[in-house]
């Protein structure tokens, strides 16, 4: 290492080439490397997702998710499975189990599984669907186009779809409120049964009209040529003059004859509005190799491109953009980062000469830039996480170069010239550097294998920690020296402030010394005051911080739920809620407002949960806002102007619910995920009812919803089977004339103007039968003979299941709830609740608890594993560094403190526990570590006699009182404008920094009184 400082010194003008270089190509890489919102981090979480038309939940459940969850459990490492069984579709729900050896493989597993499934229904004509959920799924845009004509909307909507999916870095598009075209072959039943024309007949008909086929090849001397037979569909309505049934003497009956034709589009099963108009929303969604600030930039070009064409009366714009978030925390760490920069600077002038002070603060430009050099190489992104991380080092990185610099003064100060002694001061504070630099590395280390969704998204910390900190230790070894060594601070010019600071330091330094001997000789009177300090604030603290898995701060989008009442078709349903559109529009002012997206059909606010399913009478708004920094209004501000609104409208509108809340940004679940599992039906419908019950009286408890919905009343189709075997049908010939005349049968498509077109063929005004007429729908038996069904069937009704969950096989029900975090947890819910069933237990009855509950237990204890990992490989390290047990417990004593400092800096600012709050205490520990080890370190050196006096244990570290408050104080003003908003707010950066920050001022205290007496306790001095 001497060789290396040496040649450094010698050779300035290499030195500042290579600082050059890496400077420029950090510089060059930051054009270069990816830009995105999170991390690209796949939650081990699978969906699977499989459409049956028509079909009840009952009948979903039984010939679709019992037969793909067969093939399921065949597969090994999965740790839960559940599923929801609705009417037209079933969604299977996997979490692969975290700790086996390869999830990926688990997933080709799931994969081949799936391929095996081979015995579902004819009527699902698509294969199952497998979603991995991730956090690229995540959408980047959502766009909706307005104007009063449809045709017109469906024509630009395909044209911007297609626009966007050109653009590299897009995944897909997904298209709301775009109706598929399709030509309504309606029968007339009077005329089939006239006609006594079968329905299959007529669908066979249309079906056989419609092809295209290739024949194979007619061979000539010339040329080869393909026989084609072509009779495709060239015009919509070329169906209506289909021949149904002719005879020898040419008369013919075509389907205009016993049906009408009509050019419309599909039934709406949800409807979607924009800013208060209906309209057709596009949702973007980047792929994991988008970069989404270079991506953000081309979208918003292109959409202003393609909206200067649009005619008067239509227009296409952003109601959410997700990618300006990564922009606002990159121009926001950039301001911070130079007014952090600038304070630095500031203090280091007023303590040192401007030299030592400029190369000092340029170990922060210098090491963040250099990291980016290698970003690309080491598989890291700019996202919010290593933005996050970045801010949080931004004190930490000058640490080492204060420490090497104010040593180096210190030696030319006293007036020794000459390389030899500059190196030597440097070696000197080599190794209790290198040592803070490993402790720190170690304390962020473990966040690599903390389990749970945060885990994962924390795992790339630690990489970029080691990043930077190495980065900042050549630097302030190898390069400082080099720039340290061209004049003496004594000899050159002093700042203006330098000896007014100076002769304060000096008077501080001697009243540090005189309170460090007056605590020596006091010694267990003071330590027992700062163990008794630390019990009591720590209980304290224990008893009244909260722990949140994550807190939405200030968040920049806020949902509406709105139920009508049942049986409220969905027209109706649109027609309440403009009333809420219009209340919304008149109370969020138009200058925060981003766009107001509202969903009739459903009211689903978890991207990545479970569906609750369709419903006619649900709705769903989503207010997106501009982002905090730029509002001056919060989202909760905003939401508590609208809550009074929406009471009165729910009494105007007669609507059963109406509720505004905000939905956590990450897929940590509800405050409260309940799943009751039996396949007692009463017995789980009571568990229920008692739950939901308990629920209601628990303050701060709000949007419980249960699974357990009511559904549509059934009539119930009842054959007699003699009777059907006596006119020669069956049950499942009953079944498909039924279900052909009122959800109708898809026969054939074509492609016109490049638009796929069905052909669907259904019993006209099927909706509006009664039973007496439902009884009169013939069905043609073996023999073409027509049988009306109330010859073979009877009715009944009941009420059907909107859905049909199950837990690993098992029937079960699933609660959930939100909390108010102000009157109580998700952890505190979770308890109360978990004591409420231990109250009644069952045998036939277990419960599965989910969502935050689970991701909370999971990450805190793997947090929690995380610190005893750091506390014992610190301790590991610095046993091997120092070659002592007692210097290692000296040096560690002071994590306790930083503990504690955490919490009440949290609990002064009013702020929860959190895993962000957490990272800013592990930043802490790492901090306070170094201080101590260059405290320790120099003690150990200036009393290396067994008989030192109080006086030289004081003098050693009233040495250090200058290092300690300048790393101190320069971390804590490099933290500020973070800590406050002062250059940019970052609310959910804040509680990490504000826990580094202000610990950092309390924990110095300690490092600066408790440590040296400590010291003396371990190694008595003489009396002096």
């Amino acid at each position: 290492m001497r060789r290396v400082i040496n040649y450094f010194i010698t050779h300035k003008r290499i030195t500042n080439m290579v600082i050059m270089l890496a400077f420029l190509s950090g510089i060059l890489s930051l054009t270069l490397v990816k830009k995105e919102m999170f991390p690209d981090v796949s939650f081990d979480a699978v969906q699977i997702r499989t459409v049956y038309p028509g079909a009840s939940p009952e009948d979903v459940e039984i010939f679709v998710t019992d037969v793909i969850e067969e093939k399921l459990l065949e597969v090994e490492n999965i740790q839960r499975m559940s599923s929801t069984s609705f009417e037209n579709y079933s969604v299977i729900s996997i979490q692969i189990d975290s700790d086996a050896n390869d999830p990926d493989k688990t997933k080709d597993n799931i994969r081949e599984a799936l391929s095996r499934v081979n015995n579902l229904p004819t009527a699902v004509t698509e294969r199952p669907q497998y979603i991995e959920i991730k956090s690229s799924n995540m959408p980047l845009f959502e766009i909706a186009l307005t104007g009063s004509n449809e045709p017109e909307l469906r024509r630009y909507a395909k044209s911007l779809e297609t626009g966007f999916r050109e653009l590299k870095g897009v995944a897909r598009v997904d298209i709301k409120g775009y109706r598929k075209r399709e030509i309504l072959i309606e029968a007339d039943m009077d005329l089939l049964t006239e006609n006594q024309l079968p329905f299959s007949q007529l669908a066979d008909a249309i079906r056989a009209r419609n092809i295209r086929n290739t024949g194979g090849t007619l061979e000539s001397y010339v040329s080869d040529k393909k026989i084609v037979t072509l009779s495709e569909f060239r015009n919509p309505f070329d169906a209506k003059d289909v021949i149904v049934r002719s005879n020898a003497l040419g008369f013919y009956l075509a389907v205009k004859d016993v049906a009408k034709v009509s050019d419309t589009y599909e039934e709406p099963v949800t409807l979607y509005r924009a800013n208060g108009q209906r309209a057709i929303g596009l949702t973007v969604i980047a792929n994991s190799e988008a970069d989404v600030v270079s991506l953000g930039s081309k979208a918003k070009k292109l959409l202003a491109d393609f909206n200067s064409s649009l005619p008067s009366g239509v227009s296409a714009r952003l109601v959410g953009d997700n990618s300006i978030l990564t922009s606002i925390m990159i121009d926001m760490m950039i301001s911070n980062g130079l007014m952090g920069f600038a304070l630095v600077l500031l203090i280091l002038f007023v303590f040192l000469d401007l030299r030592s002070a400029f190369w000092c603060a340029f170990s922060i430009p210098f090491s963040i830039v250099t990291a980016f050099a290698l970003f690309s190489v080491l598989g890291l992104t700019i996202n919010l996480i290593t933005l996050v991380t970045l801010i949080l080092l931004l004190g930490i990185l000058v640490d080492d170069a204060i420490v090497i610099t104010e040593k180096i003064h210190v030696i030319k100060s006293a007036g020794k010239e000459g390389r030899e002694h500059l190196v030597d001061g440097v070696i000197a504070m080599s190794f209790p550097v290198a040592a803070s630099v490993l402790t720190t590395i170690l304390a962020f280390l473990p966040l690599k294998f903390v389990p749970g969704v945060m885990g994962r998204f924390m795992s790339d910390i630690p990489l970029v920690v080691v990043l930077l900190l190495v980065i900042s230790f050549i630097d302030a070894v190898f390069f400082i020296p080099s720039h340290m060594s061209h004049k003496n601070p004594v000899k050159s010019k002093a700042n203006p402030g330098f000896s007014i600071v100076n002769r304060l330091m000096l008077k501080s330094t001697a009243l540090y010394e005189r309170l460090i001997i007056k605590c020596i000789k006091c010694k267990e009177l003071v330590l027992a005051g700062f163990v008794i300090v630390l019990a009591l604030l720590l209980t304290f603290a224990t008893l009244n911080i909260d722990f949140l898995l994550d807190e939405d701060i200030d968040p920049d989008m806020f949902q509406i739920i709105v139920e009508a009442p049942d049986g409220t078709s969905i027209e109706e349903t649109e027609q309440k809620v403009k009333s809420i559109e219009k209340m919304v529009l008149e109370t969020v002012p138009g200058n925060v407002l981003q766009g107001l997206a509202t969903e009739v059909g459903h009211h689903d606010t978890d991207y990545f949960g479970v569906s609750l399913g369709l419903h006619s009478e649900w709705a769903l708004l989503t207010v997106n806002l501009i982002p905090s920094s730029k509002r001056g209004i919060t989202c909760e501000e905003l939401i508590e102007r609208i809550k009074p609104k929406a009471q009165v409208l729910k009494d105007k509108l007669d609507l059963v619910k109406i509720e505004t809340g905000i939905t956590a940004a990450l897929p940590i679940g509800k405050a409260l995920d309940l799943a009751v599992v039996s396949d007692n039906n009463e017995e789980r419908l009571l568990h229920e009812q008692q739950i939901v019950n308990f629920l209601n009286t628990v303050k701060g408890v709000n949007n419980i919803q249960t699974t357990t919905l009511k559904g549509k009343d059934e009539l119930v189709v009842l054959p007699n089977h003699k009777e059907l075997a006596r006119v020669g049908l069956t049950s499942a010939d009953v079944a498909m004339a039924i279900r052909s005349a009122f959800e109708g049968e898809v026969v054939t498509t074509s492609r016109i103007d490049g638009e796929k077109i069905n052909y669907r063929v259904k019993l006209l005004d099927s909706k509006k039968f009664r039973e007496d007429r439902l009884l009169k729908i013939p069905v043609a038996n073996t023999e073409g003979r027509m049988v009306r069904l109330e010859h073979v069937v009877s009715l009944a009704e009941q009420q059907a299941d909107v859905m049909i969950m199950r837990e690993s096989g098992k029937r079960s029900i699933n609660i959930t709830a939100d909390v108010d975090n102000d009157h109580i947890t998700s952890s505190q819910l979770n308890k109360k609740v978990a004591e409420f069933l231990n109250t009644n237990p069952s045998p036939q009855t277990h419960f599965v608890f989910g969502g935050q509950a689970a991701e909370s237990a999971e990450s805190l204890s793997g947090f929690l594993f995380a610190g005893i990992f750091v506390f014992v490989s610190i301790y590991f390290i610095l046993v091997v560094l120092f070659d002592s047990y007692l210097l290692p417990t000296l040096i560690m004593s002071i994590i306790p403190f930083a503990v504690c400092a955490s919490f009440l800096t949290l609990l002064i600012h009013g702020r929860p526990l959190i895993m962000i709050s957490m990272l800013g205490m592990l930043g802490l520990i790492g901090v306070v570590v170094n201080d101590t080890i260059v405290m320790i370190t120099h003690l150990t050196s200036r009393c290396e006699s067994k008989k030192y006096s109080i006086v030289q244990c004081a003098n050693a570290a009233s040495a250090r009182l200058r290092p300690v408050v300048l790393t101190t104080l320069t971390t804590f003003a490099g933290l500020l404008p973070a800590a406050y908003g002062v250059g940019g707010d970052i609310p959910s950066v804040r509680p990490m920094v504000l826990v580094m920050a202000w610990g950092l001022l309390f924990c110095t205290v300690v490092t600066l009184i408790f440590v040296p007496v400590l010291y003396s306790v371990v190694r008595p001095p003489v009396k002096s």
